[in-house]
Order: structure tokens, then C-alpha cells, then sequence
């Protein structure tokens, strides 16, 4: 039988060698641990925030009238580059914010719903990471609404309806209802005049002075005649 020489074992280099190897283990589980550990749905919620924060831009403001006085309910709208529609309302404070804004340069509309100011628009270009300010005035303005009927009172539809104030013309048609208004008007004094495009009813003229806010006047035609 033969007998294989035997190496004296270091005790020394058998405990760095263990030493190393415990400390290999340890730091694979570390990596292990960090790179498997979940990513819980807030966490995820907020990096999702944060970059689209840093891609997309705002819009914000104050809407307010010639006196500086914050106007509330005012539409704010704009279209971007894809077709989708951004929109908000002011405020009590008149304030605004067009979020999640693309990079563009953005046409964005003011109007006041119940027509009292003129409705206008301003161009802003937005940055990604950014919030760009634009405050806009809103002049008054007035309307004319009215109801044009028979003389039996039924509603007629289909009439032109002319608002002319010097050399300013609007022109609107009364609805289904007999309904008709002619919006974003200077103050002043107006000749209305209203005319059916089929002949069967006469024409009419009226006269009425606009000031801030709604006014109404109501008319009746009679058919074949002028009134």
C-alpha cells in the first residue's frame, strides 16, 4: 500500500480563508436583498409623479377685470399638439392651472359662460419641469336675448337676427324655440333687426341700449307684412 505525503494544515490560513468566504455570502445577500426587495405602490405612484413632472409642464394664473377684481367661473381651455383638450374653471380667487402640458407653444381660451365679459385668448409656450404664469383682464361686455314668435305666440325658428351698433355688426338665427342671443356686444345703442329667409313673416326692428350683462327684448312677427 502506498501512502500519499500529507501537507500540514495552517490553521492560520484556514481561518482567513473561511473569513473571506463568510464574507462573500454576506454581501451576495445584501445585493440579493436590495435588488429583491418590493417596490410598494406609493413608491411607485411617486417616481411615476416625479417623472412626469419633469417631462410635462403647467400652465397657471389669475383671471380678473379691468377694477382687478378676481373673476370666478371663467373657462379655461387649451388644445395640445396630440388634440387633447386641457380645461379648468377659475376659482373663488380667479386663480387657474393647465397641468400635464407637453412641450408646445398652447393657444389658451378665457370665456365667462354667462357672457358679461368679452372672451379672449393668449399664446404660452410651455417648458417640461416648469410652471409658466399667465394672468389675463376680461372686459365687460353685454348681450341681447330675446324669444321671436307669431301673433298666435308659437316660437319661430329659423330667423336672422342682426345686432348692428355703428359699422359693428353681430348676426345670429333663433333656435328650435324661437330663442336668439347676440353675445360679446360693446355697450351702446343697437338696432336689432330681424327677418324671416323664407318670406313667410314680415320684418321687425327694434332698438335697445346694452349695458353689463343680459339684456332682453322679445318680438313677434306677423305674417306677410312689415313691422
Amino acid at each position: 500500500m502506498t501512502y500519499l505525503p500529507r501537507h500540514p494544515v495552517n490553521p492560520k490560513g484556514l481561518v482567513v480563508s473561511l473569513r473571506r468566504l463568510l464574507t462573500l455570502v454576506l454581501s451576495l445577500g445584501v445585493a440579493f436583498a436590495f435588488f429583491a426587495a418590493p417596490v410598494s405602490a406609493a413608491s411607485f405612484v411617486q417616481r411615476a409623479s416625479t417623472t412626469s413632472s419633469l417631462t410635462t409642464g403647467t400652465i397657471t394664473g389669475t383671471v380678473a377685470n379691468t377694477s382687478g377684481q378676481p373673476l370666478a367661473g371663467i373657462d379655461v381651455s387649451t388644445t395640445g399638439q396630440n388634440g387633447n383638450v386641457h380645461a379648468a374653471t377659475t376659482t373663488s380667487s380667479g386663480t387657474y392651472s393647465l397641468t400635464g402640458l407637453a412641450a408646445y407653444s398652447y393657444s389658451v381660451s378665457f370665456s365667462d359662460p354667462n357672457n358679461v365679459y368679452f372672451s379672449t385668448s393668449s399664446v404660452v409656450s410651455v417648458t417640461p419641469g416648469t410652471s409658466t404664469t399667465q394672468n389675463v383682464t376680461l372686459y365687460l361686455g353685454g348681450t341681447v336675448t330675446g324669444t321671436v314668435t307669431n301673433t298666435l305666440g308659437n316660437p319661430l325658428s329659423g330667423i336672422d337676427v342682426s345686432c348692428l351698433n355703428g359699422g359693428v355688426q353681430t348676426t345670429t338665427t333663433t333656435t328650435g324655440s324661437g330663442t336668439y342671443s347676440c353675445t360679446e356686444l360693446d355697450y351702446g345703442s343697437y338696432t336689432l333687426s330681424f327677418n324671416d329667409p323664407h318670406q313667410v313673416y314680415g320684418s321687425a326692428t327694434a332698438s335697445v341700449t346694452v349695458t353689463a350683462g343680459s339684456t332682453t327684448q322679445n318680438e313677434v312677427l306677423i305674417a306677410g307684412s312689415i313691422t
